[in-house]
Order: C-alpha cells, then sequence, then structure tokens
C-alpha cells in the first residue's frame, strides 16, 4: 500500500500504517483520511491524531482501543 502526498511515495502497510515513521506529516494524515473515506479532518480528528503520536512516542507502541 502506498500514499502519495506532495510527489512523494509514501510506503504503507498492507493495514494502512506507516513504514517509516520520519515521513509523517499532516498531509500524509489527509491523505490517509481520504482513502479512509473521510473528507475532513475536524479539530476532533487532530486531537486524537496527536495524542496517539505522543502515546506512541512516549511508549514505543500504539494504544489498543478498549470497547465498554
Amino acid at each position: 500500500m502506498e500514499a502519495v502526498v506532495d510527489g512523494k511515495t509514501i510506503q504503507l502497510s498492507e493495514a494502512g500504517w506507516l513504514e517509516n515513521l520520519d515521513e509523517w506529516s499532516e498531509a500524509l494524515a489527509v491523505e490517509i483520511a481520504k482513502n479512509e473515506k473521510i473528507d475532513e479532518l475536524t479539530q476532533e480528528h487532530w486531537d486524537i491524531i496527536n495524542m496517539a503520536r505522543e502515546y506512541f512516542a512516549d511508549n514505543g507502541s500504539v494504544c489498543e482501543p478498549v470497547s465498554y
């Protein structure tokens, strides 16, 4: 899987995960959202994205979703 952002091809895993974390950008987040049929990222989306990125930076892993 891949995404093209600003003329650059960025490799994603089959699940849509970024292969090289150094290639992350807000423009890539927008492109991934479009691929997921999300036309516009709201402030709530950005809050969640930034929280997830911060969690990963602090813990070295993604936070698993919890079902209630």
